[in-house]
């Protein structure tokens, strides 16, 4: 008698089938950093990481600039708005196998106490965005898709587990060769 098995994939603490496998499985290339968190510094060190990376994979320069945009803007939410401003950053990017587009992910610990992630109201003023609030403004505006994903599994800095986000973004033109 010859049993049948189900491929499953194990994926943000749930298992999925391999028909719902999400479309990051379908991806050839990675690349994966981890910033603390600690720093001001983060941000112009994803920058660097990313520029270096996409660069070696073959990317044009232009846009490579537009993404290090969306990095920084992504890190730095990451650092000011959550735990990993006292602990790490996850900054990885894939190549996906059909068209080599390339995707950039940030993983952050999360927000204090292991409360879920709420969305702010977005400023509408011209003051209050003079400073702040345009970040992910111009991640939409360079991107050709972008969202937010929860994700379980991160040690916060007091060393409990808890939830936290993963940003991505596919950057528009940002292909490798």
């Amino acid at each position: 008698m010859n049993a049948t098995r189900s491929r499953t994939f194990n994926v943000n603490g749930g298992i999925l089938p391999v028909s719902d496998a999400p479309s990051w499985l379908d991806f050839t290339a990675q690349a994966v950093t981890v910033l603390s968190g600690r720093f001001n510094t983060a941000p112009a060190h994803a920058r660097a990481w990313m520029s270096e990376t996409a660069a070696g994979w073959g990317a044009a320069p232009d846009p490579i600039e537009a993404a290090a945009i969306i990095v920084s803007e992504l890190v730095t939410n990451a650092h000011k708005h959550t735990d990993s401003g006292r602990g790490l950053i996850a900054l990885r990017m894939l190549v996906r196998r059909a068209d080599r587009a390339v995707r950039i992910e940030v993983r952050d610990a999360g927000l204090p106490g292991g409360a879920p992630p709420a969305l702010g109201a977005a400023a509408t003023d011209a003051a209050a965005l003079d400073e702040h609030g345009r970040g992910l403004f111009l991640v939409d505006a360079l991107s050709d898709s972008w969202g937010a994903e929860p994700h379980a599994g991160w040690m916060s800095p007091q060393g409990v587990l808890s939830a936290g986000t993963t940003v991505w973004s596919h950057p528009t033109g940002l292909y490798a060769a």
